[in-house]
Order: C-alpha cells, then structure tokens, then sequence
C-alpha cells in the first residue's frame, strides 16, 4: 500500500481563536520517504521562507499546540494522509533552546 503524506503547518496568535490564513505546506511521498519526523505537541518549530521571493513562504516559529491526521482512501492500494500541525505563538526566547 503506498501512502502519500502532506503536512501542513499553521501558525495561530496567542489569544486568537483560529489561525491566520498563511501557510507553509510541506508534501513528501510514502515511497520516498518511508520515515518523517513529525513533531509532537509541545515541540518547537521554526518554518524559515524568503516571502520577499516568493510570497507563499512565510517564516514563523512557535510551540506545537495540535495534530490533525486526516485520511482518505484513493483505492484499495492508495492512501492519502493530511497531517495539519498547528504552531502557536511562543515568547520562548529560541536562542536558549539550541547551543551551539
């Protein structure tokens, strides 16, 4: 059975109900990459992106708040598997996180 992932990481504001309406959409396939590290609620991410290059990319980083995993049969041998990571606004300072 193959599987084709496509993960999508929103970015929501402390205090704000739902997230704003950029995006950052990673897509990778079951076949090419048979191990994905997804991360977990309570980790910390940062999506880097040039938006001056192109707009789609937008930068933000936060704390994982949700994971939603969504998915739809294509066939019997095909599987399609939506992953929506939703990334809240930390004030965790990111420079203490990592040392190099």
């Amino acid at each position: 059975m193959e599987i084709t992932y496509s993960i999508d990481f929103q970015y929501k504001r402390r205090g704000e109900e739902t997230p704003t309406p950029a995006e950052s959409v990673i897509q990778t396939s079951g076949e090419e990459t048979p191990v994905m590290f997804i991360p977990s609620v309570g980790d910390y991410v940062e999506i880097g992106g040039n938006p001056e290059e192109n707009e789609e990319l937008s930068s933000f980083r936060g704390v994982v708040i949700s994971r939603f995993f969504r998915y739809d049969r294509q066939s019997e041998y095909e599987v399609f598997c939506h992953v929506n990571i939703l990334v809240e606004e930390s004030f965790q300072n990111f420079g203490h996180l990592v040392q190099d």
